[in-house]
């Protein structure tokens, strides 16, 4: 199993009508029956309070504990995408019902909590000092320590990889021109003060370094913070890496009035096209 969480897409197959219980890896039949029965939702007299026993039953980690069976983080993202998504009034019958709903797995993580998470993964030009010189052509690109963002981690997650790539590019060949102009003008030890701010055009640049100390006290609270959420904290940090979706074409069979029809993945019945074609067609 792979360390890094992974963006399957396995939680929208799961949901979809097309899957074989029989055939289905057991590790995810309690997220088909769980899915199962909030399609039911739908079809029950009163939708919107059967809705808000669903939540409280799924924050209450009854009948299953989402964040126990799920090791990655990808099932929890995709209920709690779901939960966003909910009615209004779902969400208000609900917090009437839990007041506490913000300590459960159904909390809201802000982008703050995401941005204290990561930041030191993405260090920025103001936590470096302008003296500091870097191979704006490195062999290992990735290498956070030459690599001045000009944007934070919660941007960054959402550039795909030849987006990021040029950023980064382009942000290595500036900075280093301009970091090589401004240590012209820094004086006094040549800035290499051990105090923030201490000399003239000295940046904070200790502040990444104490961002690497304590890193992992970080996360270890917010850990304790989060809860079950956590791993979502996690896979939507690291899935873009760990994406193993691939596109194809999906048809499936399915059972209709006691005859086999081929559909697609929403559930349309895939028809033939039938058209005569002649050699006056070519020439036409």
């Amino acid at each position: 199993m792979s360390s890094v969480p992974l963006k399957t897409g396995i939680p929208d197959v799961i949901d979809s009508n097309v899957i074989n219980r029989k055939t289905l890896d057991p590790q995810y039949i309690s997220f088909l029956d769980l899915a199962q029965q909030y399609d039911e939702l739908k079809y029950q007299n009163d939708p919107i309070m059967s809705e808000v026993d669903f939540w409280e039953n799924l924050a209450n980690s009854n009948p299953v504990d989402l964040s126990e069976i799920d090791p990655g983080g990808e099932f929890i993202a995709w209920w709690l995408d779901k939960y966003r998504k909910a009615h209004p009034k779902v969400k208000e019958e609900l917090e009437i019902r839990m007041p506490y709903v913000e300590e459960t797995i159904l909390k809201t993580i802000s982008e703050s909590i995401g941005l204290i998470f990561s930041q030191y993964l993405t260090p920025q030009r103001r936590s470096m000092h302008y003296a500091d010189e870097f191979d704006p052509t490195p062999d290992n690109p990735a290498d956070p320590s030459v690599t001045p963002f000009p944007y934070n981690n919660i941007i960054d997650d959402k550039l795909d990889f030849d987006t990021r790539k040029n950023i980064l590019g382009l942000s290595k060949r500036t900075e280093a021109i301009f970091g090589r102009n401004m240590s012209q003008v820094i004086y006094g030890t040549k800035g290499l003060s051990t105090l923030a701010h201490g000399t003239n055009l000295v940046t904070d640049h200790v502040h990444y370094r104490r961002l690497g100390e304590i890193h992992s006290d970080i996360m270890i609270e917010i850990g304790r913070l989060a809860g079950g959420a956590y791993k979502l904290i996690y896979w939507l940090t690291c899935n873009k890496v760990g994406n193993t979706q691939e596109a194809v074409s999906q048809v499936h069979t399915l059972a209709v009035e006691n005859t086999e029809q081929e559909v697609d993945a929403l559930m349309n019945a895939i028809q033939d096209t039938w058209r005569q074609f002649t050699t006056e067609d070519i020439k036409s």
